[in-house]
């Protein structure tokens, strides 16, 4: 793909000129090279008594190059991924990888420029990082192990001109344009949606956002209006195209301190031309208290949107000077088209019905939660419970959530439902300077209508040590096991890798 690397190129170009301007501009270069080895005794996550075990040579060379200045900065992150299968030969490949950032303050306190650029080609579709990487969804292999998909790659890129005013002695506010563009080589390996016939990439988006807020001199009145429009168009037979209008304006009266008052109205308009899709559209409004205190901060919201009742409640609290409690709950109507179609856009499919995010490293669904009820919206419930402890060289942190998602054609008419219970421990403990040792386990239950049933428990550890200031060794380790219902699906894994980072 030439247009990539041309682009690429020419943003280079653009960010070494525009720094070689300023004279106390610095430039750090940093090579890394990683290597591993890693055993594993189900490679392509078969259900029991189909497995088959592999061990993984991989060797990734990175250099990474930043650029400060006073006025400006930008980044370049190159990488190269060499990944050896010993027995599954065909899952072997070399992936590539480059991603390259630039900030040019072109009228200081005025107007600016950010844009970003990457670039990935994966050639093999990963046999193991499904159940490992999101623990959701097992390969069907069949019993004969999974056949990888061909090689693809994925080009994006994003331009932002940004613009700051001040209106008087109350308000600024921030302007931001942005034009955005995702390519796939080869068309034919585009990803799919079938619940709402999303399929392709090849987008184009142009959006603005504006973010206007009172100044300090209102001591009493915070207030901030946010605005936004975006449209998408996504090439494919017929074009696709999403828009999106909202407005908020969220305000907060100091009665008496630490005690707010909140009231936010608010506008949301969707359109999406693909079929099967029903867009929400209309103005809603939240009403609740604001405390903020020494040791608490709580934030309690309640109003209406799309004709539904809607709740928000964010709140932290300090117990002890060593341990930290946080509490959230949401529960509204929302429209998903747009989280889809992005979804979609940072990610390039790799077969059995799995896409790849460049950016992260990750398989992800493409579809929200990986929830395939009818219609287009949802209404979505979700609370998280979490507590962190930090005394001394220890740190737990814990995380229970309930997320549940229910389709809704209009208001919240229900035609399909998803449960997903998650409870997680994490535990580090900074054994020395040099040294980390690191567990944690999970416990997963997502439910879908017509009781399918996923179940998945997870335990892993590692331990890192700093040979010298640039080079660090790791082992790490991990079992999961996920069980299927109703088609009585079980799934298990040891996995074990020893690696190597060297910097230069």
């Amino acid at each position: 793909m030439k247009y990539p690397f041309l682009l690429l190129s020419s943003l280079v170009s653009v960010e070494f000129f525009v720094l070689s301007q300023e004279a106390n501009a610095r430039l750090y270069i940093t090579p890394s090279i990683d290597f591993s080895v890693a055993h594993t005794d189900n490679v392509s996550s078969a259900p029991t008594g189909q497995e088959k075990s592999d061990t993984i040579l991989t060797t990734n060379p990175r250099v990474f190059i930043e650029n400060k200045a006073m006025r400006s900065d930008f980044t370049i992150d190159v990488g190269y991924t060499f990944e050896e299968y010993l027995r599954m030969d065909d899952f072997s490949g070399n992936d590539a990888q480059l991603a390259s950032t630039f900030w040019f303050a072109v009228v200081p306190n005025f107007f600016d420029i950010e844009a970003n650029a990457s670039y990935s080609q994966i050639s093999k579709g990963n046999p193991r990082d499904n159940v490992t990487a999101n623990n959701r969804v097992s390969l069907d292999t069949g019993g004969s192990g999974s056949t990888p998909s061909q090689s693809s790659s994925i080009f994006l890129y994003d331009i932002s001109p940004i613009f700051y005013t001040h209106h008087g002695e109350w308000a600024e506010s921030e302007n931001r344009f942005k034009y955005s563009e995702s390519k796939e080589n080869p068309t034919q390996s585009k990803s799919k949606d079938a619940a709402n016939n999303i399929g392709g990439l090849d987008t184009k988006t142009f959006s603005f956002d504006q973010n206007i807020g009172s100044k300090s001199n209102l001591s009493r009145l915070k207030s901030t209006l946010t605005n936004h429009f975006s449209r998408t168009r996504q090439a494919g037979t017929p074009t696709r195209i999403v828009k999106e209008w909202t407005s908020d304006l969220a305000n907060e009266v100091m009665i008496l301190r630490p005690f707010a008052l909140t009231y936010r109205p608010g506008w949301e308009h969707h359109n999406d031309t693909s079929q099967n899709v029903s867009n929400l559209n209309g103005f809603y409004n939240y009403y609740g208290f604001h405390i903020q205190g020494r040791r608490s901060d709580i934030l309690v919201e309640r109003g209406r949107k799309y004709k539904a009742d809607a709740w928000n409640i964010n709140s932290q609290y300090e117990l002890t000077p060593f341990v930290n409690l946080t509490a959230t709950y949401t529960d509204q109507t929302e429209n998903q088209s747009l989280e889809r179609l992005n979804n979609l856009t940072n990610s390039t499919n790799v077969g059995a019905g799995l896409s790849f995010d460049p950016l992260t490293g990750q398989f992800v669904n493409v579809a929200t939660n990986e929830f395939q009820g009818l219609g287009n919206n949802i209404r979505a419930r979700d609370l998280e419970l979490g507590m962190d402890i930090l005394k001394g060289r220890n740190t737990y942190h814990l995380t229970a959530s309930v997320q549940k998602s229910t389709s809704a054609t209009s208001g919240t008419s229900s035609n399909g439902n998803e449960t997903i219970k998650t409870y997680r421990l994490n535990y580090i403990r900074n054994v020395t300077d040099k040294a980390d040792f690191s567990a944690g386990g999970s416990y997963e239950n997502d439910a879908t209508t017509g009781s399918d049933t996923r179940k998945t428990w997870r335990f892993d550890t590692g331990y890192s040590y700093t040979v010298s200031e640039k080079v660090t060794v790791s082992i790490d380790y991990y079992y999961v096991i996920q069980r299927r219902k109703p088609i009585a699906e079980k799934i298990r894994e040891n996995y074990v890798s020893i690696s190597l980072e060297k910097q230069f």
